[in-house]
């Protein structure tokens, strides 16, 4: 079967190079005119505005093209024991991030003084006019109850955009009454970051590196592409392989989902929020080695499966797969520390049809196996450059539409002991990624002290109850958790089981429909919004 698949694969890499070649005489003379329009029109902006301060990268201006339906905006908290002063949070950040200069004198992170706009058809970057830190860094005037509230807040501020002639972030420092089943005072800080100005990654590293009060005691290392890790002669080799198999990576990503519940419908802009109990980390670890699979494999064949049960439950279509887009890192391990967008953005198919909960989860960790070894990431990186930069603003926006593609799911690896951050114990940490066109689900994974919890983003045209958001991102911890078991990787907290205790999502519309709150767990009493947060020291 190896051998079969080489040769299939070679065929393809040379029917696709014939292609490829095919297509220059047709394609050189177009990307000669965009490029020449562009230089144009960035020559007409300097004209004008004499502010630029450098052209946005194809990634930073895929962001910067969203939309009141579907801002691209990182959303993220961090619960911090004890009060947080805002002068020290504002001190804090310019010492160690917002006037940090390298050994040229310049701003190592100039962006965040920065705003991306677009002008005549191309994203540029701007300094901000008058630059504040009070502008950014500001406290809230009313104390957050606990958990509830804290999530109704971040809630309420994701669809806000921000405002207009600065710089495209935030950091809101409130105070809170409780936090779980701690009964003391806790600080919870938000944090708002267009994703023009840098993706997950780089903000975890910029949070671990400068902002903590003393560093880890175990720095944290971040995993390497494995094509990164090549020699150059390699690298040119994989080069050139992907060139010559673009035309089959742009017909994946090309093809439209299957039709669901949650896809399809024009996105509200309006947008649901919940975070899920947490989940051992060390359990998923004992069924990484057991199943020989990575954890992001559990974490999604939990979610597929989970998935699966909305779909039957809801009794409309049934889709065997739904598109998934997943950020691959492909930053080079020389790279200097900076925030920026180092992503390609890849699509594979979640398996969501009927099939056992072992088998799903074969079946997801062959497609990422060979996701990870095709040359999806390398084209898609590429093209998705080339296009941002080359086509005008409304063309772009119109041919990276993400029609074909229903949820986007990040994983992020944070640190495994306790960070402190502003003079306090940060307990927990969280982010939602934002939805993209009409892609209005987004599922962020993120690891902290042994423990992972997920975030879902969601719009209210395909979700429009937050119990059953809720249910939905708490019935995948379920699955993993069920899964594990049957992996044999320890045992499931009795509390922690939903299978057969929590309504399925019709059952949970009838309740809603009766005013009945929805038990997220049968040692959980009622709640008017489930209570998410209860933290393990």
């Amino acid at each position: 079967m190896g051998r079969l698949e080489c040769v299939t694969g070679g065929i393809k890499t040379l029917l696709g190079a014939i292609l490829v070649i095919a297509a220059l005489p047709v394609m050189m003379p177009v990307l000669i005119v965009l490029w020449l329009w562009r230089c144009l029109a960035l020559l007409v902006v300097l004209i004008k505005h004499r502010k630029i301060v450098h052209l946005a990268t194809g990634i930073e201006a895929l962001f910067a093209l969203d939309s009141a339906g579907a801002r691209a905006v990182i959303s993220g908290v961090l619960v911090v024991r004890g009060r947080v002063g805002i002068a020290t949070a504002r001190e804090r950040l310019l010492e160690n991030v917002l006037n940090v200069r390298d050994s040229k004198g310049r701003l190592l992170h100039p962006k965040f003084r920065q705003m991306v706009i677009k002008r005549c058809g191309v994203v540029v970057w701007m300094w901000e006019d008058n630059f504040q830190i009070t502008s950014h860094v500001r406290e809230m005037q009313r104390e957050l109850r606990d958990e509830i509230d804290l999530l109704e807040e971040i809630t309420s501020r994701n669809k806000l955009p921000f405002v207009r002639g600065q710089s495209g972030w935030e950091l809101l420092v409130a105070s809170m009454a409780s936090y779980g089943n701690q009964h003391e005072p806790h600080t919870a800080v938000l944090i708002r970051l267009h994703h023009s100005l840098g993706d997950g990654r780089s903000f975890i590293t910029l949070l671990l590196s400068a902002l903590l009060d003393s560093p880890l005691e175990k720095p944290q290392t971040l995993p390497i592409a494995r094509h990164h890790q090549q020699s150059r002669l390699a690298r040119l080799g994989r080069l050139l392989w992907a060139v010559s198999n673009t035309p089959w990576v742009m017909r994946r990503v090309l093809r439209r989902g299957e039709p669901s519940p949650l896809h399809g419908c024009r996105l509200e802009g309006r947008k649901i929020l919940a975070w899920s109990s947490p989940m051992s980390l060390a359990a998923l670890k004992e069924g990484r080695s057991l199943a020989g699979v990575t954890v992001n494999d559990l974490l999604l064949a939990g979610l597929a499966q989970a998935l699966h049960r909305y779909f039957r439950s809801v009794g409309d279509a049934m889709p065997q797969r739904v598109v998934t887009v997943l950020p691959v890192d492909v930053t080079q391990p020389t790279d200097p520390l900076a925030v920026a967008n180092n992503l390609s953005l890849c699509t594979f198919s979640l398996p969501t049809g009927p099939m056992a909960p072992v088998t799903r989860l074969e079946a997801i960790h062959c497609r990422l196996e060979r996701l990870k070894a095709s040359p999806d990431i390398i084209v898609n990186y590429a093209v998705l450059d080339m296009f941002t930069n080359l086509l005008p603003g409304p063309l772009a926006r119109r041919a990276l539409n993400t029609h074909g593609v229903t949820l986007v799911a990040s994983n992020l690896p944070g640190p495994q002991e306790t960070i402190h951050m502003f003079g306090g114990a940060v307990n927990d940490i969280m982010f939602w990624i934002p939805n993209k066109s009409r892609t209005g689900i987004g599922v962020s994974m993120l690891s902290y002290r042994g423990q992972v919890r997920l975030g879902l983003n969601v719009d209210i045209a395909l979700v429009n109850s937050e119990e059953v958001a809720q249910h939905l991102l708490e019935d995948t911890i379920v699955q993993t958790r069920l899964l594990l078991k049957e992996l044999g990787a320890g045992e499931i907290e009795p509390e922690a089981i939903l299978s057969d205790t929590v309504p399925t999502a019709s059952e949970t519309e009838l309740l809603l429909g009766e005013g009945k709150p929805l038990p997220l767990r049968p040692d959980q009493p009622p709640r008017v919004r489930p209570a998410t947060l209860t933290h393990k020291n």
